[in-house]
């Protein structure tokens, strides 16, 4: 590839990264990390010879897709069937995207998502606008019609996912939905059973003529699948024995040397998810957000935002862009994420009123003409994220830890430009947003 010349004015590369939100051993947070870098490595070295955003996204998360550390293409989490089924998401600085669902034998779903984004731009003679989103085996043939090559399922699992897929579907399998509930009292506790009282054929909404004892029965019922499924709160004792368990979505935001912005998200889901389940590293808005320059604003400012966390929960209050939202809105603050994780998932209903905690981190980057403001929060035990902009030798590296749910660490950093160069006169850095939270300090590596 040629190199291109870097606009005048400021402008500088930059990329940030994360491997999810969810539950480590400290022992393994080199190893998470390291992944973080080698991502941010790779797509620096690309954006520092005049790469696009969007192909610098890309380029990070294959390499996370790749690394079996993390929950993305090779070593994703399997589904309940023990297949593994991925989602991704890219999205480029005019907003436009391309994503995939349940995509299965295919090892760089975001590669496939750049594909999806692509087509969305031809016409056809159908007149039909294009496909910005494809699921399942839809998604796979228009991968095999692009000459991407299908891989076979065992060549996608690793070792660490089928041996908790072995360990978790025996328990799995002791969760008995019947349509009686004469046993449910004498069953063992993984055991639970309904007596609804439908008539044939008619439907029922959820809730609808079910006795008080019956709906408890389901929530402690739905309160135990998700422990087994590895998505408990996060109290400082189930912390102590649940271990390396990596929510969801790895993400990255890029800006290249022409002050585009990109970003882009990829995920093997939940474990043991049903098969079919479409994640929100699938869901433009839920996963990943991108706010295009307004050719009117003075600042030209844009913002992107990327997420990872309790994905249902995420999909009910359109978690990306609600966030992306509160970064573009902020000037000079570092309260941007701790605010949308605290006022707008937190407290939530659908949240607030779940039977299972939400849980959630975010990246957020606002570029103007000013410079480049991140920003980053979790409410979970650990989000592993790094970054790396023009200028630097070696990528930043955090793995930012909190002791439970309740508390939600964030933080941010300032890149601010000197004009008519390529660099920044200086990095602001705040750790932690809130000095006076019981947070545990962030191990920077």
């Amino acid at each position: 590839m040629s190199a291109r010349r870097r606009r005048v004015g400021g402008d500088i590369c930059a990329i940030f990264i994360h491997s999810g939100a969810g539950n480590r051993f400290p022992q393994d947070y080199g190893t998470h990390l390291r992944a973080c870098e080698n991502a941010a490595q790779s797509a620096m070295a690309y954006l520092n010879d005049g790469g696009e955003a969007v192909k610098a996204v890309e380029r990070a998360i294959q390499s996370l897709e790749d690394d079996q550390s993390t929950n993305a293409g090779y070593g994703s989490n399997l589904t309940v069937d023990g297949v593994v089924e991925c989602d991704a998401t890219i999205v480029d600085h005019y907003g436009r995207s391309g994503a995939v669902g349940a995509v299965q034998q295919v090892r760089n779903p975001i590669h496939l998502a750049r594909l999806v984004l692509e087509n969305s731009q031809k016409s056809n003679f159908l007149n039909h606008v294009p496909p910005t989103l494809l699921v399942g085996a839809g998604a796979s043939r228009f991968a095999s019609r692009n000459s991407m090559l299908l891989v076979p399922q065992e060549i996608l699992i690793s070792q660490s996912a089928k041996d908790y897929w072995a360990k978790m579907m025996p328990k799995l399998q002791d969760l008995d939905f019947s349509e009686t509930s004469e046993s449910s009292d004498q069953g063992s506790e993984n055991s639970v059973s309904f007596d609804l009282d439908v008539k044939d054929n008619e439907p029922v909404m959820e809730g609808e003529n079910e006795d008080n004892e019956t709906q408890k029965k389901k929530k402690n019922t739905r309160a135990r699948l998700d422990r087994l499924l590895g998505q408990e709160s996060l109290s400082e004792s189930s912390m102590n024995s649940q271990a390396n368990l990596i929510t969801d979505t790895v993400g990255a935001i890029a800006i290249d040397s022409f002050g585009n912005i990109a970003a882009g998200s990829s995920s093997g889901g939940a474990a043991l998810k049903q098969q079919g389940r479409v994640g929100p590293a699938a869901l433009v808005g839920i996963g990943t957000a991108v706010i295009p320059i307004n050719s009117k604003d003075p600042q030209k400012a844009c913002s992107a935002t990327v997420t990872s966390g309790t994905g249902d929960h995420m999909s009910t209050m359109l978690a990306a862009s609600t966030c992306a939202r509160r970064v573009h809105s902020m000037i000079d603050s570092t309260e941007a994420i701790c605010d949308f994780i605290e006022e707008d998932f937190m407290a939530h209903p659908s949240i607030k009123y779940s039977p299972v905690g939400g849980s959630i981190g975010a990246l957020g980057v606002k570029k103007t003409v000013d410079g480049v403001w991140f920003y980053f929060g979790h409410n979970t035990q650990s989000f592993a994220f790094a970054h790396m902009s023009t200028g630097d030798t070696k990528p930043k590296s955090v793995m930012s830890c909190t002791r439970d749910r309740n508390n939600v660490c964030s933080g941010s950093e300032i890149f601010r430009y000197l004009p008519n160069s390529t660099g920044c006169d200086s990095k602001d850095t705040t750790w932690p947003s809130n000095p006076d939270s019981d947070l545990n300090p962030p191990e920077w590596i």
